[in-house]
């Protein structure tokens, strides 16, 4: 791999077969233990034909050196290349393909494993508790959805992505936390953007900020307030979730609307987020460096 100079490694969903073969410890059944052991939390489904087509020397290597299971990912080939095997199929060429070529775009696309389970029992309490453990079993995002039931109950909606590895760790937790009898899942693929964390100077000193590389090659800035420095967090001034950056010709451009320090007497008929707002938390509109 090194030698070759790839950077990443996605494979398609594995074809796998049915029946029994004959091997040292006995005859077994396809696809073989080790096979299917090896390859949890990886895509498969069935070729229909009566043959092993994924080996555990096969299936150990995927899973170690695939980042990814998609169909075909966006790319330029550049080289390809083919592996016969011996075996004569009845229904289609005994052939391994590899194709290499740059990534296209600035956009990467994965596999993710989609949970869902419907809860109209468990106590609403419970819930904050069960994200907390779902985050730290590897949960790359959490949603709680509302619904109504059979019965008109009320109901929670658990909507569960993460890695295809961690799938049976996130579904043991839905099962002993919560009070779900089943839990749906199924495979899916996403495109993330790049993204890394940096360091800009603001007017109020540095700020830790996550920076996006969009499509179209320019950059985009996502700060929030535990990234400002704590001294103006004390001062009750806030900025606005999002700061821009350009095509980097060196202007800079802020537009400020600061409120800092204003004391406004919330009307009765107001909502909390709107008194939220009033003493300060959202004094600070757009921040756009062009």
């Amino acid at each position: 791999m090194e030698y070759l100079g790839i950077a990443a490694v996605c494979a398609s969903s594995l074809p796998l077969g049915s029946g029994f073969v004959d091997t040292s410890h006995g005859r077994i059944p396809l696809p073989a233990p080790a096979t299917v052991a090896l390859l949890k939390g990886i895509p498969v489904h069935d070729s229909g034909l009566k043959e092993e087509l994924v080996t555990p020397t096969g299936a150990a290597l995927v899973k170690g050196l695939a980042q990814s299971f998609v169909s075909l990912p966006a790319m330029v080939i550049e080289k390809v290349g083919y592996g016969v095997g011996s075996r004569n199929l009845a229904d289609r060429p005994n052939l391994l393909r590899i194709l290499i070529g740059q990534e296209q775009g600035g956009a990467n696309e994965e596999t993710v494993v989609i949970l869902e389970s419907n809860l109209d029992d468990t106590n609403p309490e419970w819930l904050g508790f069960i994200m907390e453990r779902l985050f730290e079993a590897g949960a790359l995002d959490v949603v709680f959805l509302p619904g109504h039931m059979k019965k008109n109950r009320p109901a929670v909606l658990v909507h569960v992505i993460g890695k295809p590895q961690h799938k049976d760790q996130l579904m043991g937790i839905l099962f002993s936390e919560s009070t779900t009898l089943g839990v749906r899942f199924h495979y899916t693929q996403r495109r993330i953007l790049e993204r890394s964390s940096a360091e800009i100077e603001s007017p109020w000193g540095r700020m830790k900020v996550k920076k996006v590389l969009r499509p179209d090659g320019s950059f985009q800035v996502f700060a929030r307030v535990r990234g400002m420095p704590a001294d103006r967090k004390r001062k009750r001034c806030s900025f606005e979730r999002r700061l821009w950056l350009g095509n980097g010709t060196g202007k800079k451009c802020l537009k400020l609307e600061n409120q800092e320090n204003k004391k406004i007497q919330p009307r009765k008929h107001e909502n909390r987020k709107a008194r939220r707002k009033d003493r300060g938390f959202s004094c600070f509109r757009s921040f756009v460096l062009s």
